[in-house]
């Protein structure tokens, strides 16, 4: 059985000709479900599930729009291909008012860790003004390949839609890397580090075939084996 990926209803009345920019589309009113897998039929890039719920009621022109009302994140999840991790259990509350949309909650797990957002964006003579916030704890990101960290960040966007500003603080309380790039940082081959990994000299932190070293603990062998590097 297919899914239905769009849910809308429109009540109220548009003027004629809808799409004349000076016409009033007062008293209009839209609300319904989106599936998010609709996102992925408009960029093949984009893998997303979950439901939005709308509640908005359009005044003003097409031209200057007014709109009242929220939009409900509902339990999502969305990834891009050319990012490294996506953003799941996403929940929250986005809030409609007149030229204005304001984040009354938004927030969801990535990378083992946490994310929220706040903020708003204000459209004011033709120019979206932005000013959001993002406070992520204990994300992991794996990049560069071969490269795992783990952060703490407080991130603003401030500015308009052609030029931003991304201010704040990313702070690194874990980074590890694996045993190709392990092996590189101490000036020895694969095969070498492999055999002092496997005699106990360095430990992993990961299990399995993804096994990963953490810089500190490379940084522990250097000084028991009398050793420097430069990371």
């Amino acid at each position: 059985m297919q899914k239905k990926l769009l849910t809308i209803a429109v009540a109220g009345a548009l003027a004629a000709p809808a799409l004349a920019l000076a016409q009033q589309a007062s008293g209009t009113e839209v609300y319904g479900t989106v599936n998010m897998a609709l996102m992925q039929t408009l960029n093949a890039k984009i893998s997303a599930r979950g439901t939005l719920a709308l509640n908005l009621t359009a005044g003003g022109t097409v031209a200057v729009p007014v709109l009242q009302g929220r939009l409900e994140v509902k339990n999502t999840f969305v990834s891009h291909n050319d990012f490294p991790s996506g953003v799941s259990d996403l929940n929250g509350v986005l809030l409609f008012d007149s030229d204005r949309i304001q984040i009354e909650s938004l927030s969801g797990t990535t990378g083992g860790g946490t994310v929220a957002l706040t903020g708003a964006a204000t459209y004011h003579s033709g120019v979206v003004l932005l000013d959001f916030g993002a406070t992520a704890r204990a994300v992991r990101l794996r990049y560069p390949p071969g490269v795992s960290s783990t952060a703490n960040a407080d991130l603003r966007l401030t500015g308009n839609a052609n030029s931003a500003l991304l201010s704040g603080d990313v702070v690194v309380t874990k980074l590890a890397v694996s045993r190709k790039e392990a092996a590189a940082l101490l000036s020895v081959s694969v095969r070498t580090f492999d055999r002092w990994a496997a005699s106990g000299l360095i430990h992993a932190s990961g299990v399995g075939h993804r096994k990963i070293f953490a810089v500190t603990e490379l940084q522990r062998f250097l000084q028991e084996t009398s050793k420097t590097i430069t990371i």
